[in-house]
């Protein structure tokens, strides 16, 4: 899996009041197209149709000191979002630039290459859990934000989340067995079979 379901749970002690933060990878010197800002000075970094994401800065500062070169074109640091902010971005890299799956606490082996072959989730099967979670409310941005900072508060919250994306990831790695298994199955029949009569 692309994530550690022990690291995972070992933030799960966590205040009760304290909000779920979602983080992801951003270019300290702020200077991209306009699409992948959050704000003026903000630039989300994503690889091709995929955007990593981290439930912890220090998974994210682990993956970037090994990802990154020290002297590459990208400054990268943690930027925190809340469920409905990572939302807004997904949905926008989505429409403006062809996002296609998000990818939880992944690793890297050195710069440019991720340890091993990470779990891709689909980015509409994150945009339709939080649609879902707001469906009917309504409010301004900022509130229907407060409302979900509630659902994700503290370690109950914060167990809805990871234990959606653990969920999701086991739902990913189901499907490509069974789709391989499939494939499989089929190429034991590119010959046509013709019965005999008795």
């Amino acid at each position: 899996m692309s994530t550690n379901e022990g690291d995972k749970h070992m933030f799960l002690s966590s205040p009760t009041n304290e909000p779920t933060e979602i983080y992801v990878i951003a270019d300290a010197q702020g200077n991209g197209e306009e699409e992948t800002r959050v704000s003026s000075i903000v630039r989300i970094i994503f690889d091709r149709d995929v955007l990593t994401v981290f439930t912890s800065p220090e998974t994210l500062r682990d993956y970037t000191k090994a990802y990154f070169p020290e002297d590459g074109p990208v400054q990268p640091v943690a930027y925190a979002l809340n469920p409905l902010r990572l939302m807004s971005v997904v949905s926008q890299l989505e429409d403006t630039k062809d996002l296609k799956y998000l990818v939880f606490d992944p690793s890297a082996v050195c710069d440019g290459r991720w340890s091993e072959p990470q779990i891709k989730v689909p980015a509409k099967a994150y945009l339709r859990y939080i649609a879902a979670l707001i469906d009917g409310e309504s409010g301004t941005f900022e509130q229907l934000a407060a409302k979900l900072d509630d659902h994700f508060a503290g370690s109950e919250g914060r167990a809805k989340l990871l234990a959606w994306i653990i969920a999701q990831e086991k739902e990913v790695i189901a499907k490509a067995a069974y789709e391989a298994g499939v494939l499989e199955e089929d190429s034991w029949s590119e010959d046509p079979y013709f019965p005999t009569g008795s």
